[in-house]
């Protein structure tokens, strides 16, 4: 295949490809979300646990399309697609995934027990299931769309890149928008790795019981926000007594830790601020023994 043909193959599997996206947007809002709403089957925050932002980030993808078929149908047809600048103006709109993103876990949990406790929810998936304009598609595979979009434009588009030279009328354009998508992409996985951050913390404050000491990890503090999670596990630690296993998470500004009390829960021991704690000047070994623990001399 020619340069030019491989070019233009890739001009329009761009169009063609967010064609076929935008329709998928509208039949999942025709098969699934006006049903649901106008016959009540689960209320307002149900529908909003599950799709998020869909209807915004269906008309958002309208609109892009509508730009590039505006161009498309001109005198140079394909080829005088400004694809670059298109991207560019649309490019603070790609912000909008990150609601999505952030939320498309729990709208997988939702779904999944919608499904074993309400029968007409339960029936509408599996109608929508066999209605033809999904060929066959369950829900599930709609709500992973989204997910996948924004990596597709920058998978195309440093395609397109290749493909054409810098005498094209649009390259400088293209740059930029190479670096406004990854952008975009790169803020969507932040959005996502602090959700997950989030969520992984406040299941360890959950994880403790109720005594009065517990720690607070989520708070409205600046340093409640800023906290991140790192790591977590077993340690023993050698106590007066002997040595004694606990279990340990470290923080960004913190180590605490707490002895099993349950299957899944914990009583606090201790909390460590790093803030006031300096590594050693030199590595120390740390030896254990049955009776004591010894460091060598310095």
């Amino acid at each position: 295949m020619a340069a030019v043909d491989k070019t233009q193959r890739i001009m329009e599997e761009i169009i063609s490809t967010e064609t076929t996206y935008v329709n998928e947007l509208a039949t999942l809002m025709n098969v699934y979300i006006r049903p649901l709403r106008d016959q009540g089957i689960i209320d307002r925050d149900g529908i909003q646990a599950i799709f998020s932002n869909w209807e915004l980030l269906h008309g958002f993808n309208t609109q892009l399309l509508g730009e590039l078929n505006q161009h498309k149908d001109g005198a140079d047809g394909v080829k005088g697609v400004p694809f670059g600048r298109i991207f560019n103006d649309f490019s603070h709109f790609f912000k909008m995934y990150a609601d999505y993103l952030q939320n498309y876990e729990h709208a997988l949990e939702a779904v999944s027990k919608l499904s074993s406790k309400n029968h007409a929810f339960d029936q509408l998936l599996k109608e929508g299931c066999q209605d033809p304009r999904c060929r066959g598609k369950p829900l599930v595979s709609y709500l992973i769309m989204p997910v996948q979009r924004i990596p597709r434009y920058k998978m195309l588009l440093v395609e397109l890149d290749k493909r054409t030279d810098d005498s094209w009328f649009d390259k400088a354009a293209l740059k930029q928008a190479l670096d406004t998508v990854g952008a975009a992409a790169r803020y969507n996985n932040e959005k996502i790795r602090q959700r997950e951050n989030k969520q992984k913390i406040l299941d360890i404050q959950n994880n403790f019981d109720n005594s009065r000491n517990s720690p607070v990890l989520l708070d409205d503090t600046p340093e409640g926000h800023a906290r991140q999670f790192l790591r977590e596990g077993p340690l023993i630690k050698l106590c007066r007594r002997g040595p004694k296993t606990f279990f340990f998470w470290l923080f960004s500004d913190k180590l605490i830790y707490g002895q099993s009390s349950g299957e899944t829960s914990y009583q606090f021991h201790r909390e460590i601020d790093l803030e006031f704690v300096s590594p050693p000047a030199q590595t120390l070994t740390l030896i254990l023994a049955p009776t004591r623990s010894t460091t060598p001399a310095l």
